[in-house]
């Protein structure tokens, strides 16, 4: 069957959803893992390192934001009030040796009150490995399903004029991408509420936009189908290609998805269409086994013969 919510980070997006960045390990190490805090991503070394050497970390593990306050106090004191700007950036900004500054460790932490504190302070979120926090926060929403509305509400707190919503990570995905691919539909709804117009044309690094890794959801469930809705319904470009020349219905036919095969035709996609191999998106569906669902022939007439654009048979496995 279809990867659990908790095994989603290992699943495959248009290209393989694994990679270097601080955000892919983070990743990898919260599936599985239990406890609901910053420790539960960091080793105990690393943790006790953090709470030996950066208070502004300790609080925001904590939540303790009367200790966050007197840190900004004490800082905001000195009479000069350019070094009093530095040094509160320097507290409230400061790296652990892992790279977390306060904000990752409230976010994966789930204190919203001290994200939201660090926000009005001005502390403009940073990047972690290669991601943005913003990146961050969604990643942790899909690998720790008890938690998934906390962070989704971190990441709602994040949508703030000095947040950039159109940032990439180190594999050129942004936001919506990441949302878009594991269901997270009221972040898809609110990004796309947001910055619509320019999010929905991103690509990443092969070509792939928002459209592309919604229909691409491992799990095929209730929510991946709202949030292709939810990307129609914003406007996104339902013959949009990538790299390879596939449209977002020739991705749907290769895995099967037929609700939002549905939704896509239904929204006008070209079922004529063809990707650089000479495949329509009916015969990608029957190279790799799908039987294409009764009410949708009369719509494909035509375009599910077994032979490419170049007149080459396409071998069909047997159905499923």
């Amino acid at each position: 069957g279809p990867p659990s919510r908790a095994r989603r980070c290992h699943a495959r997006g248009p290209e393989p959803f694994v990679s270097h960045s601080g955000v892919a390990r983070c990743r990898a190490e919260v599936c599985g893992g239990e406890s609901e805090s910053a420790s539960a991503v960091m080793s105990s070394d690393e943790f006790e390192e953090i709470e030996r050497h950066f208070p502004a970390h300790v609080a925001a593990a904590a939540g303790d934001t009367k200790a966050l306050y007197q840190l900004i106090s004490d800082a905001s004191e000195n009479e000069d009030a350019a070094f009093s700007y530095r040094l509160k950036d320097d507290i409230l900004n400061e790296r652990s040796n892992r790279g977390w500054t306060p904000m990752h460790v409230a976010i994966a932490s789930r204190q919203l009150e001290v994200l939201k504190i660090l926000l009005e302070e001005g502390i403009e979120p940073r990047r972690l490995d290669g991601s943005p926090c913003l990146h961050f926060a969604l990643c942790l929403a899909v690998a720790r399903e008890p938690s998934t509305k906390a962070f989704v509400e971190a990441a709602s707190a994040l949508l703030r004029p000095k947040v950039d919503l159109l940032a990439k990570d180190d594999r050129k995905q942004s936001t919506l991408h990441v949302a878009a691919h594991y269901g997270l539909v009221e972040s898809v709804k609110a990004l796309a509420s947001a910055r619509g117009e320019e999010l929905l044309e991103l690509k990443d690094r092969t070509g792939n936009r928002a459209l592309h890794f919604a229909v691409l959801n491992p799990d095929q469930d209730a929510d991946a189908v709202e949030v292709v809705k939810a990307l129609l319904a914003a406007s996104a470009t339902v013959d949009c290609v990538q790299a390879r020349g596939q449209t977002p219905l020739h991705l749907a036919g290769e895995t099967g998805f037929w609700a939002a095969f549905r939704l896509l035709v239904s929204a006008g996609a070209d079922v004529k269409k063809t990707d650089k191999r000479g495949l329509t998106a009916a015969q990608m569906a029957l190279q790799n086994g799908y039987s294409i669902p009764a009410d949708l022939q009369a719509a494909l007439r035509g375009t599910a013969d077994m032979e490419n654009g170049s007149g080459e048979e396409v071998q069909v496995p047997p159905g499923r």
